[in-house]
């Protein structure tokens, strides 16, 4: 339990009989919120069973539940709200009881073997089913609804050789899956009274891929990797509602995709790497939408391709250090981006974003019972050959939403048994809410600490643990609406979703 009357419940079990094992957890979750219109309901189930057939065979069923009836949305304040009442919803979303409504389950099968030829064999195949239902927190044509059926097989084979003496892993396989929508969407009135139906249609996408990557090792210290994929997805449109014209459609993309690598061990606890690759992004359903209205595929829309460049260092020193340092840059062509119109989210294509920059991660164990943990990025998130909506030259501004610097580190303490405390802080630096870079977010730093112990009773554990979050009290942000209300003057933009002050947890676990 915790603050803002946070209340969650989970049972798990786990037993097995000969070759046969299975876990089992189920969860529920309430949640009032820290804001108004925020309140959260929430049951899930996890279950797995594996049976082995003698060494080299199993097989592994997988159940998941998920069961939201209730999810409220309060939705994004001004900076002038956000001043009055950092708590409060708006107008709008507490009038129309903004939120979602989903039901979810999906089952998978796995099989692997040992026993095709000299390597390994795993076909995996899926079906998910969801309902969703979704009031937006604006009137208008804001209540939305699908039922989807998403189901799939994958299979992959992985085997170790020779080339020319030199030792070989490859592994091929192949992917095949398909999505149908039947998806519908309302006008509602300030009143929240349904007033029609603009949207009756079903969204079909299916995609098949191949793939294929090698380790090669070239030394004992040097390996060389390399890979490709191919893609084929079709995405189609089938308006059953063709009063107003009949806005069916389809497109598909036929896109190959790469990877090399080389790593270098320059000491035993010591390595080198470097990557490069290309990655293809097309378009969702949701970012297909067309800003003018006339429904079907935005035809101003492309998919999204990355270069992504990767060199770095990790391993361990003396005295329980590991680290990691990675040097990274990424660039995209026609990145998709969000603005919205009339409360509504649309997407556009930037001309190119540039991701450049560094992370390190580090953890020290000082000594049995002190460890150190830390995680620094430093970044440039660029736009680049880009005018926004509005038709301002964004050329040289900062990609919005992504702060240029974060760091995270927790120290931790462990006493006898399974005592423990810690404490950790994490900084978040400032970001800007728009493509123009007119309205920047200010940078934060959180401090929170936890502590628990646990009781042996016989063969039972008795645990409790407790602790707060944002002990200092910061004024934050959860979450900012990127390019919200593009439309409006940027003093009525609802970009801020406030995050909760100082809060309280404590819980317990009874394990038997």
């Amino acid at each position: 339990m915790g603050s803002n009357d946070y209340y969650k419940t989970t049972f798990q079990a786990n037993g097995s009989e000969g070759a046969t094992s299975g876990i089992a957890t189920a969860s529920w979750l309430n949640y009032n919120g820290y804001r108004d219109q925020s309140q959260v309901e929430k049951g899930l189930f996890n279950g797995r069973v594996s049976h082995d057939w003698g060494a080299d065979q199993r097989l592994t069923a997988t159940f998941n539940a998920l069961h939201t009836p209730k999810a409220e949305d309060p939705a994004g304040l001004t900076a002038s709200q956000v001043e009055q009442d950092r708590r409060q919803a708006t107008a709008n979303a507490e009038r129309l009881d903004a939120g979602q409504d989903v039901d979810q389950q999906t089952l998978g099968l796995l099989y692997e073997t040992g026993e095709m030829g000299s390597g390994d064999l795993a076909i995996s195949t899926f079906f998910t089913r969801r309902d969703f239902a979704q009031q937006l927190p604006f009137p208008g044509p804001s209540r939305i609804a699908y039922d989807r059926q998403f189901y799939g097989v994958s299979t992959d084979y992985q085997q170790g050789s020779e080339v020319a003496g030199l030792p070989l892993t490859w592994v091929v396989g192949a992917d095949l899956h398909r999505q149908v929508d039947e998806r519908r969407r309302y006008s509602v009135s300030f009143d929240g009274d349904v007033t029609g139906q603009t949207q009756d249609e079903t969204q079909n996408g299916t995609t098949a891929a191949v793939f294929a990557q090698g380790d090669l090792a070239l030394t004992e210290r040097l390996n060389v990797s390399l890979g490709t994929r191919f893609d084929r997805l079709r995405l189609s449109v089938d308006d059953h509602r063709t009063s107003d014209g009949d806005d069916s459609g389809s497109r598909t993309y036929r896109e190959f995709s790469g990877f090399a690598g080389v790593s270098y061990r320059l000491a035993p606890r010591q390595q080198f790497y470097a990557t490069v690759g290309t990655a293809f992004e097309a378009p969702t359903f949701t970012e297909f939408a067309n800003p003018d209205g006339s429904g079907g595929f935005n035809p101003d829309i492309e998919p999204q391709q990355a270069l992504n460049r990767e060199v770095g260092i990790r391993g361990g020193l003396g005295q329980g250090i590991r680290y990691d340092l990675a040097l990274f840059s990424i660039r995209v062509d026609d990145e998709i981006l969000p603005y919205e119109i009339n409360n509504r989210t649309f997407y556009e294509n930037a001309g190119r974003t540039e991701r450049n920059g560094v992370e390190f991660g580090l953890q020290w164990d000082i000594s049995y019972t002190w460890r150190v943990t830390s995680a620094v990025t430093l970044a440039d998130y660029t736009l680049k050959d880009f005018t926004d909506e509005q038709g301002n030259d964004a050329d040289g501004n900062r990609l919005p939403g992504l702060p240029q610097e974060q760091w995270v580190t927790e120290v931790e303490w462990r006493g006898d048994g399974q005592r423990f405390a810690a404490l950790e802080w994490q900084y978040v630096g400032d970001l800007y809410a728009e493509n123009s870079n007119q309205t920047r977010v200010s940078d934060y730093w959180l401090l929170g600490i936890r502590t628990g112990d646990t009781v042996r009773l016989g063969n039972q554990n008795l645990s409790v643990y407790g602790g707060i979050r944002n002990l200092l009290d910061e004024d934050y942000f959860s979450n900012i609406r990127i390019n919200a209300n593009a439309d409006r003057p940027i003093e009525d933009r609802g970009y801020y979703e406030p995050a909760p002050g100082r809060t309280f947890y404590a819980g317990l676990e009874w394990a038997f």
